[in-house]
């Protein structure tokens, strides 16, 4: 995050975000840079994964997996179904983000991809495919 992004309303994709890195590192970071008000009062966090999930069932599994995060942080966190392996959800995802930041008055994107190595040029390829 550019430290020039504080206090903004940025939207955060996080690819691979059922991992151990996600749920161990990412989150618990990305909680605490809430808490602190590093984010604008209208930043998302969008959660990807390839798993058959609405926002809820995500949080719920951050909640089982205790995840060091806030509520309130929890609040921020939508979900977002794509199937890197089969090119799969990547038009919905692009449908997803322009819709919050529509809704949201958000500027600023940024993709973090929590992903075993050998699927960074896949998604990489995906994403530019699809023109997100």
């Amino acid at each position: 995050m550019r430290k020039d992004a504080t206090g903004k309303n940025v939207l955060f994709v996080l690819f691979g975000a059922t991992g151990d890195l996600a749920v161990k590192k990412i989150f618990p970071a990305l909680s605490l840079l809430h808490a602190e008000g590093v984010f604008g009062p209208k930043s998302k966090v969008l959660a990807v994964s390839r798993r058959d999930w609405g926002d809820m069932d995500f949080h719920n599994f951050l909640l089982e997996k205790k995840s060091a995060i806030t509520g309130k942080f929890l609040d921020t966190v939508l979900y977002s179904k794509v199937d890197i392996e089969n090119n799969h959800g990547f038009d919905d995802l692009k449908a997803t983000i322009a819709s919050i930041k529509k809704s949201q008055g958000i500027s600023d994107v940024y993709i973090y991809l929590s992903l075993a190595p050998q699927n960074h040029p896949l998604a990489i390829r995906s994403l530019r495919d699809a023109k997100i």
